[in-house]
């Protein structure tokens, strides 16, 4: 599945837009971890590894430990449309 298929992306989405997460801009952390994502965003954190790696693959985000950087956020915006 494509990142923004699934409700993760569409979460991210609009956690990078926020003032709380960055305003949008690259570089933009959001300080959840995994479970955490998957819990908000209604998925199993299987599914949100899933999702994140293939973001992260496509450097679209940089994933570390407890958080993810998103590198791109006018791509993860593009793929929600």
């Amino acid at each position: 599945a494509r990142l923004m298929d699934l409700p993760l992306g569409r979460f991210l989405v609009g956690a990078v837009g926020s003032e709380q997460y960055g305003d949008g801009v690259a570089g933009s952390e959001i300080p959840l971890t995994q479970d955490d994502l998957a819990s908000l965003a209604g998925t199993s954190r299987a599914t949100a590894n899933r999702v994140l790696r293939e973001a992260e693959d496509a450097g679209v985000v940089s994933l570390r430990r407890g958080g993810v950087t998103v590198l791109q956020p006018e791509e993860l915006a593009r793929r929600a449309r």
